[in-house]
């Protein structure tokens, strides 16, 4: 049995939210989504989960901090430089 990859999605709409769930559990058959629901105290929620992120999604168009400041965030933390993200 393989351990499947931990995805965090960063997304502020939630239409796109519920999409996005149903795509990834009825569609491509993975269970391990974790969302948050927009950009504010992002580094603080990502460093309070028991289980770190594989993969990051994240959107482009968000306040407080748009896709490409999470993105500066994560590659300035040795963690996650190597991280694979979608923008």
């Amino acid at each position: 049995m393989t351990n499947s990859p931990v995805f965090l999605y960063v997304e502020d709409d939630i239409a796109s939210i519920k999409i996005m769930k149903m795509v990834m559990e009825k569609v491509m058959k993975i269970n391990s989504l974790i969302v948050l629901q927009g950009s504010e105290n992002f580094m603080e929620k990502l460093n309070g989960m028991s289980k770190l992120p594989d993969i990051f999604l994240l959107d482009i168009h968000m306040k407080p901090y748009d896709g490409y400041e999470l993105l500066e965030m994560l590659r300035s933390d040795i963690r996650f430089r190597r991280s694979k993200v979608i923008a």
